[in-house]
């Protein structure tokens, strides 16, 4: 013979309540992965286009360096042919 078991209404919705909640709380844990993982993926990407910027600043750094240096080089290279051109017109005895 079978038994029948009574369960009382207020169980059976305990359980199926769980059931559910346990099932939506699930659902939003993996949505919040899911939301952490967009979220590191677009650091990521926020932190190579702050490398790439670096990168390229420091390169228009040098170049900007390069440049001061070659100016400076040009300029004492004035400096010395006008000093020897005072210096020959000075010898050259003109008053």
């Amino acid at each position: 013979m079978m038994k029948v078991v009574a369960v009382p209404a207020a169980a059976l919705s305990l359980v199926l309540a769980t059931g559910c909640a346990t099932t939506q709380n699930m659902e939003q844990q993996r949505q919040m992965i899911e939301d952490n993982a967009v979220t590191a993926d677009q650091a990521m990407r926020t932190a190579e286009q702050a490398q790439s910027s670096a990168d390229q600043a420091q390169r228009m750094a040098r170049e900007a360096d390069s440049k001061a240096d070659r100016a400076l080089e040009e300029n004492a290279r004035l400096r010395e042919m006008m000093q020897r051109m005072e210096r020959t017109y000075e010898g050259s005895g003109a008053k």
